[in-house]
């Protein structure tokens, strides 16, 4: 077999394995849905209108979002394998990293955009090494339309495409711009949506804050699980930066770009820093770390527990069978549980189908806020399903007075309302703390059993509305 047979081969290899350990993962989490942006952007093939049209038109292509998830692992390792040469490590070494890293094996196991995003940016940079440099900052650029989580990746692929690259990357991004304006015109008081710069309270920082974020963003980093193997990872990419080669100044470029990334996306956000935020830089990390080929075997292992003991948690949020999970010591599963889904989404994905079928034409409904935003597991697929709707975030403003007198008007009006109604049942939470009070007056009032209940409204009754926030 040709060299060059045998690197394809090897290419083609590392990408089917890190799609079949993908794949393993999306099953133990639980299947589709799972994801921090999941039901919006399922949502969004019908509906349109999403912030990152990219997304959707590619979860319409492949037919869920889970199993974009599954391929776009299978595509990111496949293009660090073909990169491999151009960076001092073999096809091998680097698939095998890039296919068992535990932080981007989770995010091929979830319905999210991170992964998809993650690997248009990574074929960007591979078509760049390959010398195609303004094709390759074009498709790193289009990683903007998927999901920003890929942005660190791109001073990377700017540092090895030069100015064709920096050409390439602006004129994939452009259609997209719109959502760099958390970055640049951030609006303090809207989340992540509104403001990346969460460690200096919304607004970019003043000079002299920058020591104090600092500091908090090395303590993030510190603080990070042991099962993201990010250190570990940092140390293997410092060994394969050390390797001898004639490489060995890109090598260096790369990684000091890639800590650069790391630093800057742990300053941005500070005490709000989640792991899944620091993929882009983890992964030209990885890209430099794929000579000890038996590490991966630990790495992987932590991969499968993490996602095995994930997956445990949303079984018993969802009243599941509990799936048999991997002993490892914490991967603060719950904690990720509550980034990544909802207790009782299972029901109010049934509870919007019998919705849509029961609500007349042109219809309302009420929906106490849920905890993050998180109402949208019941919204999103009814308004996907009957766009014809009214639909209202009843919140704790509603209440002028006594939240028993609010609660038992609320129970009254002619539109049905969806709250809470047994939160305790769950592990993690499930109300937005501004609403615990309205909704234990609600739950006070309703005698069902499920997590969430559904109060059918009255024919006729008084059209008072609630104000909104």
């Amino acid at each position: 077999m040709s060299p060059g047979a045998k690197h394809v081969g090897v290419v083609v290899g590392v990408g089917l394995l890190a799609g079949l350990i993908r794949a393993w993962g999306l099953l133990v989490v639980g299947g589709e849905g799972l994801g921090p942006d999941a039901p919006g952007a399922l949502a969004a093939v019908t509906l349109g209108g999403h912030p990152y049209p990219l997304h959707p038109l590619l979860i319409g292509v492949l037919g869920g979002a889970g199993r974009l998830s599954v391929v776009s692992g299978a595509v990111m390792a496949a293009a660090m394998a073909f990169a491999a040469p151009r960076l001092g490590g073999s096809a091998l070494g680097v698939g095998l990293a890039v296919a068992c890293a535990p932080l981007l094996v989770e995010i091929g196991a979830l319905s999210g955009g991170d992964a998809p995003a993650l690997a248009l940016a990574a074929v960007g940079w591979a078509v760049t090494l390959g010398g195609r440099r303004l094709v390759g900052g074009l498709l790193a650029g289009l990683s903007l339309g998927v999901k920003p989580t890929a942005l660190a990746l791109w001073p990377v692929v700017a540092v090895a495409g030069g100015l064709p690259g920096v050409v390439g990357l602006a004129l994939g991004a452009a259609p997209f711009a719109e959502a760099l304006r958390p970055l640049v015109t951030p609006r303090p008081g809207g989340g992540l949506l509104g403001s990346w710069w969460r460690s200096s309270g919304g607004a970019p920082p003043r000079p002299d804050q920058l020591g104090e974020l600092l500091s908090q963003g090395v303590n993030a980093l510190v603080g990070l699980p042991g099962w993201t193997f990010v250190w570990p990872t940092l140390t293997l990419a410092v060994l394969g930066v050390c390797w001898p080669g004639d490489d060995r100044r890109r090598r260096v470029i790369t990684c000091l770009v890639a800590l650069a990334s790391l630093a800057g996306v742990s300053l941005l956000l500070g005490d709000q820093l989640r792991a899944r935020y620091l993929v882009a830089p983890v992964l030209a990390l990885v890209a430099l770390s794929g000579r000890l080929v038996w590490v991966h075997g630990l790495s992987l292992g932590l991969a499968a527990a993490a996602l095995s003991q994930l997956g445990a948690v949303r079984a018993a949020e969802e009243g599941r069978a509990p799936a048999r999970f991997v002993p490892w010591p914490d991967t603060q599963a719950e904690a990720r549980f509550v980034d990544y889904g909802l207790c009782g989404a299972d029901e109010l994905g049934a509870m919007a189908a019998e919705l849509a079928e029961t609500l007349p034409l042109g219809g309302s409904l009420a929906v106490l806020r849920l905890r993050d935003g998180r109402e949208g597991e019941l919204l999103w697929p009814l308004m996907a399903l009957r766009p014809d709707l009214h639909v209202e975030r009843v919140h704790g403003g509603c209440c002028p007075g006594a939240v028993e007198t609010c609660a038992a008007a609320l129970m009254l009006r002619p539109v049905p309302i969806v709250f809470p109604a047994r939160p305790e049942r769950c592990l993690t939470p499930v109300v937005d703390p501004n609403e615990r009070a309205l909704a234990a007056s609600l739950a006070a009032l309703y005698d069902g059993v499920g997590v969430y209940g559904r109060w059918p409204g009255r024919p006729g009754a008084d059209t008072w509305r609630c104000g909104r926030p």
